[in-house]
């Protein structure tokens, strides 16, 4: 399985579509809210700390809930996102 595998679009009104695999409903999320908090919220956190919510973002495309496939599809391109998660929370 690819990061590829999850389905993504953005649309020219400035919102990003993605389509979970899971069963979940389509999804459809105005973009600049996100990113305003994705700012706010990592600006001053360690890189590897950035990477792992990126990656946990993408995951809720895949899977909408925090579940066995949900970490099972973090753990495949980030092994090491226990520590990330540690580190994130201290930080």
């Amino acid at each position: 399985m690819n990061l590829s595998d999850v389905i993504i679009c953005s649309d020219f009104d400035g919102t990003i579509s993605g389509m979970p695999t899971d069963g979940a409903p389509f999804v459809k999320t105005p973009l600049a809210p996100i990113c305003q908090n994705f700012a706010l919220m990592l600006a001053f956190r360690p890189e590897e700390c950035i990477d792992y919510v990126v990656l946990h973002e993408i995951a809720h495309l895949k899977y909408r809930r925090h579940d066995r496939n949900f970490y099972g599809f973090i753990a495949r391109f980030m092994p090491d996102y226990k520590a990330r998660v540690k580190a994130l929370n201290m930080s």
